[in-house]
């Protein structure tokens, strides 16, 4: 553990806060989850740490019986996978032009679950993520991922807020 002085009315006192070398920001592509890749870009510059974003597609085969679908539920599941690389490859066009060290990743499985697992394996300082992101029937069943992250994660999360409207 890294620890950093800081100064305060005159006297140094330690800070036991670890160095954040590796932030994660799950996204979902919605505007809020837009606003935590802002943010996670901020940290990251400022902090000289990588970036990594995620983004997972949800695995259709445990929906069976829950949507119904006229394309084979194969077609379904490569059509969003590729959809959603299109929108992470216009994701990191659009926000990571400056010099920002980062990798992404679109994997398909349970979100918090690869989440999570992308969290451990890259040994993850810090998960950025949005509150509340594309509304889905199973957040009923299952709660948000954003609660989930907060609750399993074995670093500390910054949850980003959606904006309120003027």
């Amino acid at each position: 553990m890294s620890c950093a002085c800081v100064k305060k009315e005159g006297i140094l006192e330690e800070s036991y806060m670890e160095k954040i070398e590796k932030i994660l920001v799950p996204t979902d592509f919605s505007s809020n989850a837009e606003r935590a890749v802002s943010y996670g870009i901020t940290f990251a510059q400022s902090l000289k740490a990588k970036l990594f974003l995620l983004h997972v597609v949800h695995d259709l085969q445990g929906y069976i019986g829950f949507y119904v679908t006229n394309l084979p539920l194969s077609q379904l599941q490569k059509d969003l996978e590729n959809e959603a690389n299109q929108k992470m490859h216009a994701l990191c066009n659009r926000y990571l032009t400056g010099p920002i060290d980062y990798e992404s990743r679109v994997v398909t499985g349970i979100p918090i679950l690869k989440i999570l697992d992308w969290a451990k394996e890259i040994d993850a300082d810090m998960i950025i993520l949005g509150a509340k992101g594309n509304a889905r029937p199973e957040h009923t069943f299952f709660g948000s991922v954003a609660e989930r992250v907060v609750e399993k994660a074995s670093c500390p999360v910054m949850i980003v807020r959606e904006a309120e409207e003027p």
